[in-house]
């Protein structure tokens, strides 16, 4: 429970504080000093000619003082309780009262509450009762709320609450206390975008991302190859068509976790390792559709898939075009080739109709090399979206999805031109 005082300072009574300071052992001439200093205080208030009535103040420390908060300390010195489980923590003018409830035994904890609230009415000592909050941790799967506490009739509210500059959440969350820092820090001192914006830091990143999708291109280069050139690997894919829908199981799962889940993809090595069984399934999906088609075919999409990739990459760290700032035109991109694609499925199922397919075929092409632009610039980090340094794996996973599903479908246009 954090206990907020009302006008803590000017509650200090001076006779009391003599009483204490004298069981304390203080000097009684510096005793008698602070007791000087607080009482028979003339003050008043000077805006420029203008002068306030004089008034003699015979209580209270006085506000903005380095020795208020030390004698408000020592006023309060006199109320101390630890025990194993439960304890006062004072820091000046805060203080909070901590226990560790088990078995749902909170008699101790009440007990120190009311002590405390009965001391300070003796010391002369106003809680405010409404900025009073009790702060409750619970990590049981059943959370029951507990009984309110009331102080002097009021019940004390149970909330999350700032303590000593820290937010401190009832989950263990340090998220909104950082945003706080954040916040507060200035643009000079603490600028994340300026960081981010370091060259060096920005060129290991995308040397990062690049060193991964070259290697997961590798393994899908060779995996398509043996399968277009080795007849027997080719003839085995052709008859057994169930690891295909196997692999593609992988793949979906393998996508979503590294998507979904931020730890996982972030996560070494583990991150690495979904991420080449999801190259793996994706490497035997595109081989299992190449050995389909001939071989020229299959020479002359990779041809173009490498020329539009070197080509759409240059343009976009060149161009001054944002790409990221039009998330909303590639989500509808996305949708529209997803509704195209069950059409064009359920349509061909029943009957072949070449153009249709190449309609289908023409529009995934282009719309994921719109998707291969908008994915490069995400890793630039001077746009209206970039990834973070920490997601290298999550940019090298969206460049080589975009550019296996450019390469077939391209393979679709070029293999039915050599039909």
């Amino acid at each position: 429970m954090f206990f907020d005082f009302s006008s803590t300072f000017n509650t200090i009574r001076p006779a009391l504080l003599r009483t204490k300071l004298l069981d304390m052992q203080v000097d009684a001439p510096l005793v008698a000093w602070i007791i000087n200093y607080l009482t028979g205080r003339p003050q008043y208030v000077r805006l420029q000619s203008h002068v306030s009535d004089t008034i003699v103040s015979s209580t209270r420390a006085p506000q903005g003082t380095v020795l208020s908060p030390y004698l408000f300390t020592l006023y309060t010195s006199d109320f101390r309780y630890y025990s194993q489980s439960c304890h006062l923590q004072k820091f000046s003018d805060d203080s909070a009262i901590v226990d560790c409830i088990s078995r749902g035994q909170e008699a101790e904890y009440r007990n120190v509450v009311d002590s405390f609230v009965e001391w300070c009415e003796l010391n002369h000592l106003q809680l405010n009762i409404t900025k009073t909050k009790e702060l409750v941790v619970d990590f049981r799967r059943q959370r029951n709320r507990p009984n309110p506490i009331s102080i002097r009739g009021t019940e004390v509210d149970i909330v999350e609450d700032k303590y000593l500059g820290v937010h401190i959440y009832n989950k263990m969350d340090w998220t909104k206390n950082t945003e706080a820092l954040y916040k507060k820090g200035s643009p000079e001192d603490y600028n994340l975008g300026a960081l981010w914006e370091n060259k060096s830091i920005r060129h290991a990143f995308i040397r990062k991302v690049y060193l991964i999708l070259a290697a997961q291109l590798l393994v899908t280069a060779s995996i398509v190859a043996v399968f277009t050139f080795v007849d027997p690997v080719r003839l085995f894919v052709i008859q057994y068509p169930v690891i295909y829908w196997v692999s593609l199981g992988v793949f979906l799962v393998t996508y979503l976790v590294l998507v979904c889940c931020e730890q996982a993809r972030r996560r070494f090595p583990q991150n690495l390792v979904l991420l080449f069984i999801f190259t793996l399934a994706m490497s035997y999906m595109a081989g299992t559709i190449s050995s389909y088609y001939e071989t020229t075919a299959v020479f002359l999409a990779v041809g173009i898939t490498a020329l539009v990739c070197v080509v759409v990459t240059v343009f976009s760290f060149q161009t001054k075009v944002d790409f990221t700032s039009c998330t909303g035109l590639f989500c509808v991109l996305g949708i529209v080739v997803f509704i195209t694609g069950i059409i064009t499925a359920i349509v061909l199922s029943f009957q072949y109709i070449q153009w249709l397919h190449m309609l289908y075929a023409a529009l995934g092409a282009i719309v994921y090399t719109l998707f291969l632009a908008y994915d490069t610039q995400l890793l630039l980090g001077n746009r209206a979206y970039s990834l973070s340094p920490e997601e290298y794996v999550f940019g090298a996973l969206s460049l080589y999805t975009d550019i296996i599903q450019i390469f077939l479908f391209l393979l679709q246009i070029t293999g039915s031109s050599s039909d």
